[in-house]
Formats: structure tokens, sequence, C-alpha cells
């Protein structure tokens, strides 16, 4: 019950999303996000040749959502309770 409480005080965006409706479908896409973000970072570091439709789909991905710092925050909190996975 204590980590429920933490992260009532720790992420109250993500805490505020599970309790919304939508939440979950919500909380599923800044996975996702953060999962893409993650591969297209990978890509970018460690490939010879980073041709323009890699970059540019990574960009788009960056811009595409309004809450964008919102969608990175919360996936940066999510990454750390998974672990650093």
């Amino acid at each position: 019950m204590d980590q429920i409480e933490d992260a009532d005080v720790e992420m109250p965006e993500l805490v505020e999303l599970v309790d919304d409706e939508g939440g979950l479908q919500e909380i599923i896409d800044i996975v996702r996000v953060h999962r893409w973000k993650a591969t297209y970072e990978r890509i970018i570091a460690t490939a010879a040749d980073v041709n323009s439709l890699i970059l540019s789909n990574h960009v788009q991905l960056l811009t595409s959502s309004t809450r964008t710092s919102t969608v990175l925050a919360i996936s940066h909190a999510v990454t750390l309770r998974l672990g650093g996975r």
C-alpha cells in the first residue's frame, strides 16, 4: 500500500490518468511512445548510416503529442518504477 501512496506523491500525473476513464489507454500509449523513442535513439546512436526517414520519424514521434513534455516525464517515471528497463 505504501508504494501506491508513494506513486500519488511522486507521479501525480500518472495517478490522475489511472483515475480517468480513458487513462489506462493513455498510459499504454505513453509507454509505447517511450519504447519507440528509445528504439529510435538506439538506432540513431548505433547505426553507421542513419537515413532521413528514421530521423524524420523520431522527430515526428517527439512532436506528435500536444503533451510531449508530460508524456516524456511520465514515461521517465514509469521507466524508473520498472527498474530502468
